[in-house]
C-alpha cells in the first residue's frame, strides 16, 4: 500500500493480490485492483523523486542500513530493494501510510454516526477540520467502503463513500463551471497525501472507474476444501453523477505546530474515463508483446585465415597489405626536410618503402625501387566474403525460458497469464521468484 491508497476490507484474493470475483458470465476470475490498474498511465516522476528522498533520509538516520547498502553488490537487487524499503520506513514512509489509514477509520466512524471516537490528542485537529468541512458543505453519506467492478476492464476497487448533496456546490474548472445540485449523488474519496498535484490526475481515473462501475459486490467469495465458493451477487450501482466526483483533501500535518486543513475538490471523471481506456490499452499491449521482446542473435564464429583465403584488408584502408618481395628496398637519400607521414592515400609505413616527394629526391638508377614491393589496389583485389558471414536460418533465435519470462514480466497480470498458460510445468521456485518481483 502506498501513501495514497484507499484501505480495503477482507476480501478474497488470488496469489497476485487481485480480487477474486465473478465476471460478467459468472465465472470466478482475478480482477486487478483499481489502484494498480491506473498506474499504467500514471506519471510517477514526482512520486519516484519522493521515494528517493525518503530512502536517502532513512539511510542517513540508520548507520546499519548505510553499511549494508555499501556491503551489498549492485547485482543483488532483492536485498537492495529490501534495504531501500527499510530506509524509507526509517524516514517515516510507513508511518505516513499508517496515519492515512487511521484517518480513514476515524472519519468513517464519525460519518457512520459515532460520536465518542477515541482520537489521540495529536490527531484531533485533523479530525475536527474534516468534521467542520463536511458539516459546512452539507454532505450526507449514503454508502461506505463497498467493492465495485468494471467487467470490461476486469478491474475492481473499494470506494470510500457516496454522498448526497444537500446544498448547491459550484466549482470552477479550466473547462467551465461545475454545479452540484441538491439531490445529486457523487463519489467521494478521502486523500491524506500532502501534494494535490500528485493526486488529481490518477484520482480522476480511479473515481471514474468507481462511478462507471457495472455493479456493487454484495456477496462473499471464499475457499472450502480447496475449492472457491460463491455466495451472493452484484447489486446495481446507485445513481451517481458520472461526469464529476469529489476529493476531500486532508493532508497529515508534518508537525504539531502546523495548522490542520481540510479542502473539497471536484475532479472531471469524463476525462478520467478516457484515461481508464488508455490504461486498458496499455496493459493489453504489454500482454501481447510479452513474447516479442528482442533477443540477441548468436554471434557467428569468425573463420581462420588460410592459404586459400587471403587476409582481409584493414578497416578504413583502401588497399591490402602488400606482399614482401625477395629484394630489400633501398633507403632513399636523406634530404634537408623531414619526410611526410603516411596518409590514407599511402597506407604503407614510411620506413618500409616511402613514396618519394619533391623534398625526397628519387634514388639513382643504380638503386631502382622494386615495383613489386608496393602494388596498388585494383578491382582485382576483392574483399573476401567470408570475413563477415551473416546469420542464416541455421542460426535459430533462442527462446525465452519460463524463468526469463517471469523476470521480464512488468505486472501481476502478466505473471498470472504466464501461470495460466504454463501451470503444468510451474514450480514453487517460479512462484517465489514472481513474489520477489514485488509487481503491482
Amino acid at each position: 500500500m502506498d501513501e495514497f491508497d484507499t484501505p480495503t476490507g477482507d476480501v478474497a484474493r488470488d496469489q497476485w493480490g487481485r480480487y477474486v470475483l465473478p465476471d460478467r458470465d459468472g465465472q470466478l476470475r482475478g480482477h486487478t485492483r483499481v489502484t494498480t490498474f491506473i498506474t499504467a498511465v500514471d506519471d510517477l516522476y514526482r512520486l519516484e523523486k519522493y521515494h528517493l528522498r525518503m530512502a536517502l533520509k532513512g539511510m542517513a538516520h540508520d548507520p546499519g542500513i548505510h553499511a549494508m547498502v555499501a556491503a551489498t553488490p549492485l547485482g543483488d537487487r532483492s536485498t537492495l530493494d529490501d534495504l531501500a524499503q527499510q530506509a524509507m520506513d526509517m524516514a517515516g514512509a510507513r508511518v505516513r501510510a499508517s496515519l492515512g489509514t487511521a484517518m480513514h477509520k476515524f472519519t468513517e466512524r464519525y460519518d457512520r454516526g459515532e460520536k465518542d471516537i477515541p482520537v489521540p490528542d495529536m490527531w484531533v485537529p485533523e479530525v475536527k477540520a474534516y468534521i467542520d468541512l463536511v458539516d459546512t458543505l452539507g454532505l450526507v453519506y449514503t454508502n461506505f467502503e463497498e467493492i465495485v467492478v468494471v467487467h470490461d476492464y476486469l478491474t475492481a476497487g473499494t470506494f470510500d463513500r457516496i454522498a448526497r448533496i444537500t446544498t448547491p456546490l459550484t466549482f470552477q474548472s479550466p473547462t467551465g463551471t461545475v454545479v452540484l445540485s441538491p439531490g445529486d449523488h457523487v463519489m467521494v474519496d478521502l486523500k491524506t497525501g500532502r501534494d494535490m498535484d500528485l493526486l488529481a490526475e490518477k484520482t480522476s481515473v480511479q473515481l471514474a472507474l468507481y462511478n462507471h462501475a457495472d455493479g456493487v459486490w454484495r456477496g462473499q467469495v471464499y475457499r472450502r476444501a480447496g475449492q472457491w465458493m460463491v455466495e451472493g451477487d452484484y447489486a446495481p450501482l446507485p445513481d451517481v453523477r458520472r461526469d464529476v466526483a469529489l476529493i476531500i483533501h486532508l493532508p497529515i500535518r508534518p508537525d504539531q505546530d502546523s495548522e490542520a486543513v481540510a479542502e473539497l475538490f471536484a475532479v472531471d471523471t469524463t476525462a478520467g474515463w478516457a484515461g481508464a481506456r488508455l490504461c486498458w490499452d496499455v496493459r493489453q499491449w504489454r500482454r501481447q508483446t510479452l513474447g516479442m521482446r528482442v533477443s540477441q542473435a548468436p554471434r557467428p564464429a569468425s573463420p581462420q585465415p588460410t592459404e586459400a583465403s587471403p587476409r582481409p584488408a584493414r578497416s578504413g584502408k583502401a588497399s591490402p597489405r602488400p606482399a614482401r618481395s625477395g629484394k630489400a628496398s633501398p633507403r632513399p637519400a636523406r634530404s634537408g626536410k623531414a619526410s611526410p607521414q603516411p596518409t590514407e592515400a599511402s597506407p604503407q609505413p614510411a620506413e618500409a618503402s616511402p613514396r618519394p616527394t619533391e623534398a625526397s629526391p628519387r634514388p639513382a638508377e643504380a638503386s631502382p625501387r622494386p615495383a613489386e614491393a608496393s602494388p596498388q589496389p585494383t578491382e582485382a583485389s576483392p574483399r573476401p566474403a567470408e570475413a563477415s558471414p551473416q546469420p542464416t536460418e541455421a542460426s535459430p533465435r533462442p527462446a525465452m525460458s519460463l524463468r526469463d519470462q517471469v523476470l521480464a514480466a512488468t505486472s501481476r497480470d502478466e505473471l498470472s497469464q504466464l501461470w495460466q498458460a504454463n501451470r503444468h510445468q510451474w514450480t514453487p521456485d517460479l512462484t517465489e521468484l514472481g513474489k520477489s518481483r514485488d509487481l503491482r
